[in-house]
């Protein structure tokens, strides 16, 4: 297996900063966020969520697709209130 300093190959990611077939679901302002892998590597499967670091680079996979993404954003958002619009976590 060779490696490159971002991902090695035969992982679900192919090697590199980014690919054609990746499209960014959301950001943080820092350059980092989620995104829809339609280009994955050997041992992926189209349409799994990534991270992108902009320092680290790729990784992941952190959902195996779309709905699971979206799932555990939904997840997260309920453990949240809107108190004078701004997000609380519920104790």
């Amino acid at each position: 297996m060779t490696t490159s300093s971002f991902v090695a190959d035969g992982e679900a990611l192919k090697v590199g900063w980014w690919q054609i077939g990746w499209v960014s679901l959301d950001a943080d302002g820092g350059g980092n966020g989620a995104v829809l892998d339609l280009s994955p590597g050997p041992g992926g499967r189209i349409g799994q969520v990534i991270d992108m670091d902009h320092e680290a680079g790729p990784s992941g996979p952190i959902a195996s697709d779309f709905v699971g993404y979206l799932t555990g954003v939904a997840a997260r958002l309920d453990d949240f209130s809107v108190i004078d619009g701004q997000y609380v976590e519920e104790q």
